[in-house]
């Protein structure tokens, strides 16, 4: 409804109605067609006023404050109607955010039937703001699926190749100071305490009562990247690994299930660059899936498949990537055939599991 008062000479938006209301009438005047006491007037006024700064006041929140524990917060809320219902968080960078490659959370929620599950991804996002968003929201999940460290891949490669234009996007995005040096100590340190934020339900209860977390296992980079990226890629998968298995999360191999499929992107990961391309600027490289990614989405827009598109780079070859970075939606089916049977199992328990503290680095 959109109330106009001239005496006040503020604008109020609701879902409702439009009315239009004179400088001469007020609101009362309009609903019961007599002339409102002084003292209605005064409420009237009043209650606009406060419907205003009501608005005004959500806007606020809206803008500033993270979008995630937002969200996080309403679904948590509408899911407690029912203590059967139990959430699973997934959080991470673009691939979990997908709307620059195919969606995989809606496809878990599918398979997990009542479990409710909520993709918290962020673009270009390195595993040290993952880790402070997961500190921030992650309280009240059941389940929590980390599928982060693709960009730490992508920074240290780009700092490595001094691409700075590169280096500055991906720490601004991360909230990254200037100095950050990439790297897989870095990218180790960050993960630890991801895990170990994610692990732990907080304040509100003892600290050796874990609850689940699954720690996925990051998809290759295409030859976009150059002949080191495969290295990288494995670098930081055996590392997710490892502290996975320290911090007591679950392991989810996605890069070993891409493995098997034996397709086109895996070879390539594994084999390296041709000499052609390994003489091609790593900046112009990664400019090249940039411009990928963003004719990929646009079709995508349109209703062209990632798997269509794929193949279109690639002529005609299957892959698992279609810009060389995001996912298809042969490699989202993989990733969801990898967690659905890991984060079902872990589901079961309705209760909280009292398990050992998990070891610390």
């Amino acid at each position: 409804m959109l109330l106009h008062s001239g005496t006040t000479g503020r604008t109020v938006h609701s879902f409702a109605a439009v009315a239009v209301i004179s400088d001469h009438t007020t609101l009362l005047d309009a609903i019961t067609g007599c002339q409102a006491s002084t003292f209605a007037m005064e409420i009237e006024h009043r209650l606009v006023r406060i419907t205003v700064w009501v608005i005004l006041l959500w806007m606020c929140v809206y803008q500033f404050w993270d979008h995630d524990s937002i969200s996080t917060a309403l679904v948590i809320l509408s899911s407690s109607a029912s203590s059967k219902q139990q959430t699973v968080l997934c959080y991470g960078d673009s691939h979990t955010k997908a709307d620059v490659g195919a969606p995989w959370v809606p496809k878990l929620q599918d398979r997990l039937g009542e479990a409710t599950c909520i993709a918290l991804g962020r673009d270009g996002e390195v595993t040290e703001g993952v880790m402070r968003r997961v500190r921030a929201t992650s309280k009240e999940a059941s389940v929590i699926v980390v599928f982060a460290g693709t960009n730490d891949a992508i920074l240290d490669l780009a700092v490595q190749a001094g691409n700075t234009a590169a280096e500055a996007t991906l720490k601004r995005v991360s909230g990254l100071p200037r100095n950050y040096e990439p790297g897989p100590g870095a990218f180790k340190r960050a993960y630890a305490q991801l895990l170990r934020f994610a692990c732990s339900r907080g304040h509100r209860t003892p600290a050796r009562i874990n609850r689940s977390v699954v720690a996925v296992s990051l998809p290759p980079l295409g030859d976009e990247f150059g002949p080191s990226a495969a290295a990288k890629i494995s670098q930081y998968n055996d590392i997710i690994r490892a502290v996975a298995g320290r911090k007591g999360a679950v392991y989810a191999p996605f890069a070993e299930a891409l493995s098997n499929q034996k397709t086109e992107i895996v070879e390539k990961a594994v084999v390296g660059t041709s000499l052609e391309r390994a003489s091609v600027s790593a900046s112009v490289r990664l400019n090249e899936a940039i411009t990928k990614m963003l004719i990929n989405q646009a079709a995508n827009g349109l209703g062209i498949p990632f798997d269509l598109m794929a193949s279109f780079w690639n002529g005609g070859q299957q892959n698992f990537l279609h810009d060389g970075i995001h996912l298809t939606e042969r490699a989202s089916n993989v990733l969801v055939d990898t967690l659905a049977p890991i984060v079902e199992g872990l589901l079961i328990p309705v209760t909280d599991r009292i398990a050992e503290p998990a070891a610390r680095d």
